[in-house]
């Protein structure tokens, strides 16, 4: 009985630390999203306002299309 309880209270605390890693890993795509829309604001202020951008102007399109000029592929 002992052995039973131990056992599902191991099984909880394994789906709450999967959970948090997912919460948190949710949590950074959102951010650093986030801060490339802000980019005009907060680090260049080179850049000229917009309030709604370009449909590439996704930080993970721009990394994949950097990685595909820099591989020669674009």
């Amino acid at each position: 009985m002992l052995t039973n309880l131990v056992q599902e209270t191991e099984n909880h605390t394994k789906i709450q630390s999967y959970f948090i890693r997912f919460w948190f890993l949710l949590y950074g795509f959102v951010a650093v999203q986030i801060s490339w829309m802000l980019r005009p604001f907060v680090c260049s202020s080179s850049l000229e306002f917009q309030l709604l951008r370009g449909l590439r102007d996704n930080v993970y399109g721009d990394i994949l299309y950097s990685i595909a000029h820099i591989l020669g592929l674009r």
